[in-house]
């Protein structure tokens, strides 16, 4: 399989990782007492990070790998429940990915500032996903001439694809490439590491997990369950 080595200036990601930074340690609130909080986030977040980069490992798969309920992969098949969702005949292709955190030397910190670092070492790795999958939508729309959408991040974990297939990505990925490495245990070393797919579409999809079907929300603050209650009402068409 083919694979691409790319590197994320981890400044880069700074605009798509403060949301989430915001929502995990609560920096949305305006109050002084916040504000300051978040000021000591951004000093620890330039101390950091601001020289380092995310590097991320890439390699595309072709709409014959993808089939309703699997992968196709080197190695044999990662099941994932949720590809059903998706018109094959839509289908353009996708990648499998590999992404991790910059890991800086923590060990002299802080208890306060330590927390923070790795607060922001989770958000880089979701701000990673988001600017690799816009980055991947892009030079597959130059490439094809077409517009073209892609799904979020399908991953061990989500979307009906179970967390030991980790495993399986290291079988037809080579993670020591950019300093990922599988442990005996199945986790990844570093800890701040990604793995999965995205599927390139000719259409916008909004993947449903497979667990909305028990949800009891009513269906009416998510986009997930919005999809579901539409799917419902196709079916009772």
């Amino acid at each position: 399989m083919k694979q691409q080595c790319i590197s994320l200036p981890t400044s880069a990601l700074y605009e798509a990782a403060e949301p989430y930074m915001d929502v995990m340690c609560g920096f949305s609130r305006r109050t002084k007492q916040v504000e300051k909080s978040r000021r000591a986030a951004m000093k620890v977040r330039a101390a950091l990070f601001d020289h380092t980069e995310t590097p991320c490992l890439v390699a595309p798969i072709g709409k014959e790998c993808i089939g309703r309920e699997h992968f196709a992969v080197e190695g044999g098949q990662i099941a994932c429940t949720v590809l059903g969702q998706l018109k094959q005949q839509g289908i353009y292709g996708g990648y499998a990915f590999m992404l991790h955190a910059p890991v800086p030397d923590l060990s002299a910190l802080p208890i306060a500032e330590r927390y923070l670092a790795d607060c922001w070492q989770t958000c880089l790795v979701d701000a990673g996903c988001d600017v690799l999958r816009q980055l991947l939508l892009e030079q597959a729309e130059t490439t094809l001439h077409k517009k073209l959408y892609i799904t979020n991040a399908l991953a061990p974990g989500m979307y009906g694809i179970k967390a030991e297939n980790v495993k399986d990505f290291f079988t037809m990925m080579d993670g020591s490439q950019i300093g990922i490495r599988l442990l005996e245990s199945g986790m990844m070393d570093p800890v701040k590491s990604f793995v999965g797919f995205f599927v390139l579409l000719d259409r916008q999809v909004v993947i449903a997990e497979t667990d909305c079907a028990q949800c009891m929300s009513g269906h009416k603050h998510c986009a997930y369950c919005k999809n579901y209650a539409a799917s419902l009402l196709k079916q009772k068409k």
